[in-house]
């Protein structure tokens, strides 16, 4: 939806804005790690590295987003087993089993990423997605967009505080 003609008050992206009628109200930055079902967890070899995994992946359009490129970069002739252009369909596949995929280290406090593990794999410091809080200016000062706003910096200060405490992979 397109924040210039009004189709929404807010957006959540994961590039900054470049439109001088744009505002960014909040961003967060957050590592990148593996997680999978416990059920396909319990399936890996012993000793499994990143191009041991079936990858959930983003699908057309979105088949060059960060999580995309960084398993293209690691992995030679990198093919996904199973993509997407939904998040939540790539979610549901991962909580089946159908693979691991690539989250945030950390989430917000309504995610249901506790039903799956976090894998032991280090993507390195690159390895980093930004998130920002979008607005339009004209639509910044307006009291439900104030309230959402207030709501979803609350969570990204969540999660800043949360990613001090996540425990670092191995290399992969």
């Amino acid at each position: 939806l397109n924040l210039n003609r009004g189709e929404a008050d807010l957006s959540l992206r994961t590039m900054a804005p470049q439109d001088p009628d744009l505002l960014c109200l909040d961003q967060i930055g957050v590592s990148i790690k593996a997680f999978a079902s416990a059920r396909y967890v319990q399936s890996l070899p012993a000793h499994y590295v990143a191009k041991d995994l079936d990858w959930i992946c983003w699908a057309a359009p979105y088949e060059d987003v960060l999580a995309n490129q960084a398993l293209r970069g690691l992995i030679p002739n990198f093919k996904a087993a199973f993509a997407s252009d939904d998040y939540n369909v790539q979610f549901a596949a991962c909580r089946a089993g159908a693979g691991a995929m690539l989250l945030p280290a950390v989430q917000h406090r309504y995610t249901q990423i506790h039903t799956l593990q976090a894998l032991p794999l280090d993507f390195g410091p690159g390895a980093v997605t930004q998130l920002y809080m979008v607005c339009h200016k004209r639509s910044a000062d307006l009291s439900p967009v104030v309230a959402v706003q207030r709501f979803i910096a609350a969570e990204f200060a969540y999660m800043r505080d949360q990613q001090a405490s996540f425990p670092q992979g191995r290399k992969v």
